[in-house]
């Protein structure tokens, strides 16, 4: 368990902290940020509590590596493997800004909850139905009630915690309407890319982060719905998969905007 420890108060009782069961980061950053959070500075922690136990396997484990690996290698091969011929057909930029929910999936709904998302993407169109392009995006979640209740039961009023997604990546994106005219324009997306994932916890004003960066893979699908030739809104919803060591940090990302197409000047 992530703040799972068992420490005595100043009355000598012993109490165990039962919190969530998977966290997206290794085991030495939890216990390091565990340990900070139980003794303080001081080595006293709130209510003077003393860690005097914790059961968790610091052994680290490759299978998230591995993956990582793999991934990064399959989404180089699918971009050599995109015809040449469809760099010459380049016409134009499209941009979208969006913001709405990063809903936790797999394990990690077992811990979080949903959180802001924020995105921004540039997108260069290659043929009439291919772009690459690079993407950013800000997720926060904060830890679901019941482990809020459980932080602040063991350490004190006002105990929290959240993890925080920054993410850096490319894509392409694969336009399934192709016609100048079209006021709706669906589209299929996949990428991949880096995910700084940064993890607080917060207790009597301090604050005890703790961060590493993964690699992860995002698929999904798009609607951009034209007001004019130049701009529209445009919604999205894709699916997330980082890969975090022995566990599973997944998420659906929701957003909608603002979209721009930026034509060259010979396409006005």
């Amino acid at each position: 368990m992530v703040w799972d420890a068992a420490y005595h108060a100043t009355d000598s009782t012993t109490i165990t902290i039962i919190g969530p069961t998977r966290y997206p980061f290794n085991s030495r950053a939890r216990e390091r940020t565990l340990r900070r959070l139980c003794l303080g500075s001081n080595g006293h922690g709130p209510r003077e509590a003393q860690c005097v136990h914790r059961s968790m396997s610091t052994t680290p484990k490759r299978g998230g590596d591995m993956r990582s690996w793999k991934s990064l290698f399959l989404v180089t091969v699918m971009l050599l493997l995109v015809p040449a011929a469809a760099f010459a057909n380049a016409n134009g930029w499209m941009i979208d800004a969006r913001g709405g929910l990063g809903i936790p999936m797999g394990n990690y709904k077992d811990d979080f909850k949903s959180g802001l998302l924020i995105g921004i993407e540039a997108s260069k169109m290659m043929s009439p139905q291919l772009a690459i392009g690079v993407d950013g995006n800000y997720i926060k979640n904060n830890v679901t009630d019941a482990n809020k209740a459980a932080l602040e039961a063991a350490f004190g009023p006002g105990t929290d915690a959240n993890t925080k997604f920054t993410h850096y990546g490319a894509h392409a994106k694969y336009m399934l309407s192709t016609k100048d005219d079209a006021k709706m324009m669906p589209y299929l997306v996949g990428g991949g890319g880096l995910y700084h994932i940064k993890g607080t916890i917060t207790n009597a004003g301090a604050s005890f982060d703790t961060s590493e960066n993964k690699f992860g893979l995002r698929g999904g699908a798009g609607l951009n719905i034209m007001m004019s030739p130049r701009m529209g809104l445009g919604f999205q919803a894709d699916f997330n998969d980082i890969f975090t060591s022995g566990n599973s940090t997944q998420f659906v990302g929701i957003s909608g905007g603002l979209h721009w197409n930026i034509m060259p000047a010979s396409s006005k």
